[in-house]
C-alpha cells in the first residue's frame, strides 16, 4: 500500500473512531439529561451516594427552624447532629421525632434482618430519648443565657411498617425540603444512598399521615417532650 492509500485509510479510521466516541459521549449525555428531567418530574433534586449528602444536609439542618424525623430509632441521626439539634431548639425552633413503637414484632423483625439482637433497635429508641432529653436540657440552658425562650422537642410513636428514614427541614422562610434514605440492611440510614427532594409536598403528606396515626411517647420527664400537636 502506497503512502497515499495509507494516509486515506488512516484518515477514515480516525474519522470512524472519532464518530464512535462522539456518539458514545452524546448518548451518555442524553441519558444523564433524561435522568435529570425524570428526577425533576418526580420532584427529586439529587440522589446522593453514601456519605456524599452530609455537607448539604448539615447546612439545611443548621439553617432550619423546624426539623422533623421519621425513623425506626433515630439514634444515628441524633448522635451525628446533636449540636445542630441543640442549636435549633435553643433559638426557638422545633425538633419533632416520629419513632417506631419499641418492643413490637415489627421492631424485632427489623433488628433480625439487620443481623442484630431482637431487642437492639428497641433499646436504641431508649438511647435516642436520653439524647433528646439532653438536647432539650442543653438548649434550655443555652437559651437562658441569652434570655430567650427555647423551642420544643416532641416525640411520638408510630405503628406503620416504614423502614426508610425521612428527614424534613423547614427554613426561616417556611420552605421545606425532604431527605429520604434508601435503606439496605444491615447498613445504617446515614450510610445508605439518600434522595434530596426539591418538592417536599409528597413527603410532607406522608409524614403527616403517619403522625395522625401516632401517639405521644411516654418519657422519663412527663409533659416536656411528648407532643400533642
Amino acid at each position: 500500500m502506497d503512502d497515499g492509500m495509507q494516509w486515506l485509510a488512516g484518515t477514515i479510521l480516525s474519522a470512524v473512531i472519532s464518530s464512535v466516541i462522539t456518539v458514545g459521549f452524546l448518548s451518555a449525555l442524553v441519558t444523564r439529561l433524561q435522568i435529570r428531567i425524570d428526577h425533576r418530574n418526580n420532584g427529586i433534586k439529587r440522589v446522593y451516594a453514601p456519605g456524599e449528602h452530609s455537607r448539604t444536609l448539615k447546612k439545611q439542618l443548621a439553617e432550619a427552624r423546624a426539623i422533623q424525623l421519621l425513623a425506626l430509632s433515630g439514634y444515628g441521626f441524633t448522635h451525628a447532629y446533636r449540636r445542630i439539634l441543640t442549636d435549633c431548639v435553643a433559638r426557638g425552633g422545633t425538633v419533632e421525632y416520629l419513632l417506631a413503637q419499641p418492643g413490637t414484632a415489627y421492631m424485632k423483625d427489623a433488628a433480625e434482618i439487620e443481623g442484630r439482637g431482637a431487642d437492639s433497635i428497641s433499646e436504641e429508641v431508649g438511647e435516642t430519648l436520653k439524647l433528646l432529653e439532653a438536647i432539650r436540657r442543653d438548649a434550655a440552658e443555652k437559651a437562658g443565657k441569652q434570655k430567650a425562650e427555647p423551642g420544643r422537642v416532641l416525640v411520638r410513636y408510630f405503628h406503620t411498617e416504614m423502614r426508610e428514614q425521612l428527614i424534613l427541614c423547614t427554613d426561616q422562610s417556611g420552605r421545606r425540603t425532604a431527605w429520604l434514605s434508601l435503606l439496605i440492611p444491615p447498613l445504617p440510614a446515614l450510610e445508605c444512598n439518600m434522595i434530596e427532594y426539591r418538592d417536599a409536598e409528597d413527603c410532607v403528606d406522608y409524614y403527616e399521615a403517619v403522625k395522625r396515626r401516632s401517639e405521644p411517647c411516654p418519657v422519663a420527664v412527663p409533659g416536656r417532650m411528648h407532643g400533642k400537636d
